[in-house]
């Protein structure tokens, strides 16, 4: 009879230590699936379904874009962008790229996450910034502000450029606007356009964003390990029984 006690009470020990490896391993596993799934994304307007870069002239056509998980929107009318011919467009972003911007007048621009499996914020990196006004009547000196907005609106962050002339539409070194640990986080970013006479252009978008993993991911990887342990523990008892 002691034999078999001690059998029962090896059994259960053996259980409860595969379990609480099974939960650890795969709690270790969905964080780094979290961590790895953690990727760096740039918006470059390309040629394709929602531009048709080809021409000379600048389409408004959409007030929306979903590109790469990530909505723009604009609040007043469309967006507007120059096609590869235009004197507005930029040269140096080659000939299947352009630039979003809109009409003159005051417009607020805004990011935001669309995709659902992706993580409700993201960290905003970089942007770069192209003057989209008539040369003759544009301001030299045009500050745009950054409003990168968080859950809490108390954590709400601003950034103000510095100036950049709203006239040089194919500047050779255009304003780069970049982003510090600050607007991490973010759950929208949003921007004006400007007063009239003073719209700018933008392009390559930079941030990074996080992929959410489902509930069957975990419990797939809860599955698996199940039965590993299931297969090794029979193994083990019916060793345990011929010895008994």
């Amino acid at each position: 009879m002691k034999m078999v006690e001690d059998f029962k009470i090896g059994v259960v020990a053996f259980i409860a230590k595969r379990l609480l490896y099974i939960w650890g391993v795969s709690l270790l596993s969905l964080g780094g699936v979290v961590d790895a799934a953690a990727v760096t994304r740039t918006v470059e307007f390309n040629d394709g379904v929602d531009f048709d870069v080809d021409g000379d002239q600048i389409i408004s056509e959409e007030g929306e874009y979903v590109l790469d998980g990530m909505r723009f929107s604009v609040s007043v009318g469309d967006f507007s962008y120059p096609q590869n011919d235009s004197n507005f467009h930029w040269s140096l972003q080659g000939e299947t790229s352009t630039s979003l911007g809109s009409q003159a007048g005051t417009r607020a621009f805004s990011i935001e996450v669309a995709d659902p499996s992706l993580s409700p914020t993201f960290d905003m990196l970089s942007i770069t910034i192209i003057g989209f006004s008539t040369a003759g009547t544009s301001n030299k000196n045009v500050t745009v502000e950054f409003t990168g907005e968080k859950a809490d609106p108390m954590d709400n962050v601003t950034l103000i450029t510095s100036p950049f002339d709203a006239g040089d539409r194919n500047p050779t070194n255009p304003l780069v606007v970049s982003f510090g640990s600050e607007f991490e986080g973010l759950t929208r970013l949003s921007w004006n356009q400007g007063g009239t006479a003073m719209a700018h252009q933008f392009d390559n978008v930079t941030f990074r964003v996080t992929a959410v993993p489902e509930p069957g991911t975990f419990l797939a990887m809860i599955a698996l390990t199940t039965m590993g342990f299931v297969t090794r523990g029979r193994r083990w008892i019916v060793k345990r029984l011929q010895v008994v």
